[in-house]
C-alpha cells in the first residue's frame, strides 16, 4: 500500500484542553550556560588565590618573616651557622675564579667546598646577594622552600589535570606538614628548616613541581624540558627528596600508561637494555661511565623515535626524555670528582662555570655531548 502526503502521522498541536498550558521547548541558552562557566570558573580563581595566599601567610607568620627575614644580623640555629660560611665563600672565592667548587683551607686541614654538599641553594644565595645585603639574601634562600611548598603542592595538582578544586586541597595539604614540630633535623617542615636544613625543604618543594610536571608529560607529551630542568633542580638541592621523586615519579609513569599511545614492549627494552650496559660498566669499575653510557642509549632511542615513530616509545619516550635531560643538566655537578679534591689539588681541582673538570675530559665531553639531541629535540 502506498503511503501519500496526506496519510502522513502529523503530531498533535499543544492544546490546553485540561486547563494546563502548553509550553514549546525552547532550544538551550548556550550563551547564558558559557556566562555561568566563566562565572564559576571566575569564582574558583578568586577562592585558589585566597586559599593559598593565607596558606603562605600562616607559613610566613611562622617564619617571622617580619622581624627575622628582612633583619641584616646573622642567622643561627642548629647547623645555619655553618652553611653562612659556604654561599660567602662561594661569592669571595669560587666566583671570582670562574668555579663553581673548588678548595678551602678555612677549616680542618682543608676541604672540598660544594663537594660534599648540594650547591643549588648557595647559587641562588650568590645570585640574590647581588641584590640584597648578604644576610638578608641568605635568609630569603633559607625559607624560599617553606614559602614556596602550597604554591608547588597546587601547581602539582593543577598539572596533574585533578578537577577542580582539588588542586587548591593539595596546596593546602602542605600547611600541616610544615607546621608538624615532631621532628628537628629530618627535614621539610618549618623546624627542621630553622635548624639548617633548608635544602631539604627547598628540594621537596620543587620535587612537587616536577611530579605534577611529570603526570603532564605523560599525559600530552608537553613540558618535556621544563620537567628536565626542574628535576635538575631538585637533584642538586638534596638528596633524600630526589630519591622520593624517583619512587613517586614511577608510580605516576605506571599510572599513566596508555597502551593506544605506548608500545610497552619497546619502551622496556630501551630501559632494561640501558640498565644492562649500566651494570656491566659499573661491575667493571667505571661507575660514571655506566650513567653516561647509560644515558646516551635512551637519550638516542628517544630521539630516534621522535623523529621515525618506529619505536613507538610514546609516553615512555617522553618520560625518557625528561628525566635523562634533568639528569644531564645536574651532572656538571655530579660529575665533580671529589676524590680530586681529596688529594689537595687546591689549584687545580674543583669545576669551572663551564661545567668542565680538570681531569678525565673525554668522558666528560661525551656526557654533555649526548645531551645535546634532547636540546635539539
Amino acid at each position: 500500500m502506498q503511503i501519500t502526503a496526506t496519510d502522513a502521522v502529523v503530531p498533535p498541536e499543544p492544546s490546553a484542553q485540561d486547563g494546563t498550558e502548553v509550553k514549546p521547548v525552547s532550544e538551550p541558552d548556550f550563551e547564558t550556560t558559557a556566562k555561568r562557566e566563566e562565572r564559576a570558573s571566575r569564582t574558583y580563581q578568586y577562592a585558589a588565590i585566597g586559599a593559598i595566599s593565607i596558606a603562605l601567610g600562616l607559613v610566613a607568620w611562622a617564619v617571622s618573616i617580619r622581624y627575622v627575614l628582612f633583619n641584616t644580623n646573622t642567622a643561627t640555629g642548629g647547623d645555619m651557622g655553618a652553611h653562612v660560611w659556604t654561599a660567602d665563600f662561594v661569592t669571595r672565592k669560587l666566583v671570582p675564579q670562574g668555579r663553581i667548587t673548588g678548595w678551602s683551607d678555612d677549616w680542618f686541614a682543608g676541604f672540598p667546598v660544594l663537594g660534599f654538599y648540594f650547591p643549588f641553594p648557595f647559587w641562588l644565595m650568590t645570585i640574590l646577594n647581588g641584590l640584597l645585603p648578604y644576610n638578608i639574601a641568605f635568609k630569603f634562600v633559607t625559607v624560599l622552600g617553606l614559602l614556596g611548598m602550597p604554591l608547588t603542592g597546587w601547581a602539582l595538582g593543577h598539572h596533574a589535570g585533578l578537577r577542580k578544586p582539588l588542586p587548591v586541597f593539595c596546596g593546602l595539604a602542605t600547611i600541616p606538614f610544615l607546621m608538624d614540630r615532631q621532628w628537628a633535623i629530618y627535614g621539610g617542615n618549618i623546624k627542621s628548616t630553622m635548624a639548617g636544613e633548608f635544602s631539604f625543604a627547598l628540594s621537596l618543594c620543587v620535587a612537587l613541581l616536577f611530579l605534577g610536571l611529570l603526570a603532564k608529560v605523560m599525559r600530552s607529551g608537553e613540558r618535556r624540558a621544563s620537567a628536565g630542568a626542574v628535576l635538575a633542580m631538585v637533584g642538586l638541592s638534596h638528596l633524600l627528596p630526589t630519591i622520593w621523586v624517583g619512587v613517586a615519579g614511577t608510580a605516576i609513569i605506571l599510572t599513566h600508561l596508555d597502551r593506544k599511545r605506548t608500545n610497552i614492549r619497546n619502551s622496556y627494552a630501551v630501559f632494561l637494555s640501558a640498565i644492562a650496559v649500566a651494570g656491566i660498566l659499573w661491575l667493571a669499575g667505571s661507575h660514571r661511565g655506566g650513567i653516561v653510557v647509560a644515558g646516551f642509549l635512551i637519550l638516542a632511542a628517544v630521539v630516534y623515535d621522535q623523529y621515525t615513530k618506529r619505536l613507538g616509545l610514546g609516553q615512555f619516550g617522553d618520560a625518557f626524555a625528561a628525566v635523562v635531560a634533568g639528569t644531564f643538566l645536574a651532572s656538571f655537578w655530579i660529575h665533580t670528582p671529589t676524590t680530586w679534591a681529596m688529594k689537595r689539588k687546591r689549584s687545580t681541582s674543583g669545576t669551572s662555570f663551564l661545567g668542565w673538570p680538570n681531569r678525565g675530559p673525554m668522558v666528560f665531553l661525551a656526557q654533555k655531548l649526548s645531551s645535546l639531541p634532547f636540546v635539539l629535540a
